[in-house]
């Protein structure tokens, strides 16, 4: 079985696949309906629940772990959603904000 870092490593690396993925769902729900205060909401949880895995990744302890996991909760708690298309924004937003992050995290590292 793999361990938790080793696990997290293999998808910083599959990270770039991702946001390219999820940039063109992003793209379509925004061509449907505009609302960038959602897509702002979940770009920057995206990125905080990325940064927080990172430090779990990293070996800084369990709580890191639990507090990325409730992120995307008080995300769409906190996020004023009044249609369906703006779920879709938000979560396309959610998942290219942690996807971009990682992603510039393995080309640091990398370089």
């Amino acid at each position: 079985m793999k361990t938790s870092q080793a696990v997290g490593f293999s998808l910083i690396g599959q990270a770039h696949l991702g946001l390219l993925v999820f940039a063109v769902i992003l793209v379509v729900s925004l061509v449907l309906s505009t609302n960038l205060v959602v897509v702002t909401y979940g770009g920057a949880f995206g990125v905080i629940t990325a940064l927080l895995l990172l430090a779990y990744w990293l070996g800084k302890g369990g709580k890191f772990f639990i507090l990325a996991v409730v992120c995307p909760l008080v995300c769409i708690v906190l996020t004023p959603l009044t249609s369906f298309y703006d779920i879709a924004n938000l979560l396309g937003a959610f998942f290219v904000g942690v996807c971009f992050l990682l992603t510039v995290y393995k080309l640091k590292k990398g370089s």
